[in-house]
């Protein structure tokens, strides 16, 4: 099924090719929504860039409704229309019909066009029971383990969701590393340095942590010190079999090549082992590049990474360098594939979150966007060249009026830019009363946040399909719980013909 795409770890190139392509018809129908800036809803119309059906579907339904339509579960669908759904096609989506039948809003009938584009979105949640199932599996570590007020000190300083990533991520590397025969690992945007010391202290791998701040470098090496201070106050033997991690300080940037990277390595090192790249969050071009170094160099044994920043990606049309960051596979280069600055922005949002405000009914959060968005009219009119300045951020109270949040919003501005009679107009007042529409049409946007977010991950998928031409040697699986880390997909790479993925989930 094209829904569970993500979740099945070894997709075959044919179906990832297939999705990739119906996925850019759809943003090529909808552009004009996904390249829309909420703040400029009243400025420009945008309600008004909806199908007719849509506004006169989401004109009736609740805020409580919207979360139907943006947790993008197919199988909140029902089972006749599942099965009948799934055999049309993408030129389905251009018709506007209803369907005699009722979704979970019990008000209306919910469009096809809707019900289409929930057959091609790509669901990202996993469920509590898998997350438990992954972490009861981490406690692999040496003899660190053993101690608890070793294993706590390996935690210091660490939040409560890089704690969580970093958990599962240990263990998804352990596990790799172990089927690669791999005891070297470098980790690429190290910054503190948490997730070298838990492999390092915590698993006995040889690391190199490469971060570009220097500041981070230097925070990064006394907390080894500490540590290694307090774990010889427990067990003064402790870290005789353990090796403290290197940090060293480096820009990767898309111009390195193979040769530099590998110098950099053995030099840190000392040696010439082979070695895996990990990643947790790489941002923007960072990611790609680091696909591009596991592809070109063969000392690197296996490659995991967790993508982020989507939005700091370069593009072909924004660089005359080949080493952009999307499209990287020959598919959408060749067919030339684009995302925009904004559609890669709205692949970043947190949906998740988005979503668990909607079921616990916080909808008074959301008038800050109807807010900025009548700020923004007002600004526009009286001064166009002001248009989308940056303004200071607001924590929205259900007592606050829009005068107070205009005061705070312009507080690093002229506070006469606005006047009292500019905030108290009629138009204001109707912008305000329509609040909800502009939740709504938020909300219809960040819908397409997760295919957005598929297609980079597939595209990158498929690259490193084809350069290793196997694509039973690359994996795509889902890894955190997406409530405490959207960006919960990791990207496997090993050099071998074993399925690596598979392998995993027989010790998971």
């Amino acid at each position: 099924m094209i829904e569970s795409i993500i979740t099945t770890e070894n997709p075959p190139v044919h179906l990832v090719k297939y999705v990739l392509s119906n996925s850019n018809k759809i943003l090529k129908i909808y552009k004009n929504i996904i390249d829309a800036y909420v703040l400029d809803f009243f400025t420009r119309s945008h309600w008004n860039k909806l199908p007719v059906t849509w506004r006169l579907f989401f004109s009736t339904i609740t805020l409580d409704d919207l979360q139907i339509f943006l947790s993008s579960h197919w199988n909140k669908l029902p089972v006749t229309w599942r099965l009948f759904f799934s055999t049309i096609t993408l030129d389905d989506l251009q018709i506007f019909l209803n369907v005699n039948n009722q979704l979970s809003c019990r008000r209306q009938v919910w469009p096809l066009e809707i019900i289409c584009l929930h057959k091609f979105s790509v669901p990202r949640d996993i469920s509590k029971n898998q997350i438990a199932e992954q972490h009861k599996y981490c406690n692999m570590y040496s003899s660190v383990n053993h101690n608890v007020k070793l294993e706590k000190l390996l935690w210091k300083h660490v939040k409560n969701k890089k704690r969580h990533e970093i958990k599962s991520f240990v263990n998804l590397i352990c596990r790799t590393a172990a089927i690669a025969k791999c005891r070297y690992v470098v980790d690429v945007g190290s910054g503190l340095g948490h997730l070298d010391r838990l492999l390092a202290y915590g698993c006995g791998f040889r690391t190199c942590g490469i971060e570009c701040n220097e500041k981070l470098i230097v925070r990064a090496r006394n907390l080894d010190q500490l540590f290694e201070k307090q774990a010889r106050a427990y067990n003064r033997d402790i870290l005789l079999a353990t090796n403290t991690p290197i940090h060293i300080r480096y820009l990767i940037d898309p111009t390195i090549d193979s040769v530099e990277f590998i110098k950099l390595i053995r030099d840190a090192f000392e040696t010439d082992e082979p070695f895996g790249i990990v990643g947790l969050h790489p941002c923007g071009d960072l990611g790609p590049t680091l696909l591009r170094l596991y592809q070109s160099c063969t000392n690197i044994k296996f490659i995991n990474i967790v993508g982020c920043c989507y939005m700091k990606l370069t593009t072909c049309e924004e660089t005359s360098s080949n080493r952009y960051g999307f499209p990287m596979s020959r598919f959408a280069v060749e067919n030339k594939f684009h995302l925009s600055y904004n559609a890669r922005e709205v692949a970043c949002h947190a949906i998740e979150t988005y979503l668990d405000r909607l079921r616990t009914g916080q909808h008074w959060q959301f008038k800050i966007h109807a807010y900025r968005a009548a700020l923004e009219y007002l600004i526009v009119e009286k001064y166009p060249q002001l248009g989308r300045t940056a303004l200071a951020n607001v924590k929205y109270r259900t007592e606050m009026s829009f005068s107070e949040y205009c005061i705070k919003a312009l507080k690093h501005m002229d506070s006469k830019l606005i006047t009292k009679e500019d905030k108290d107009s009629d138009m204001i007042k109707t912008f305000l009363q329509d609040w909800k529409a502009v939740v709504t049409f938020y909300s219809i946007r960040l819908f397409f946040a997760s295919l957005i977010e598929s297609m980079i991950l597939l595209d990158r998928y498929l690259y490193l399909c084809q350069e290793t031409n196997d694509d039973g040697s690359c994996s795509l699986i889902t890894l955190f719980d997406p409530l405490l880390s959207p960006r919960n997909h990791v990207l496997i790479g090993k050099r071998d013909q074993q399925r690596v993925c598979s392998a995993v989930n027989n010790v998971l």
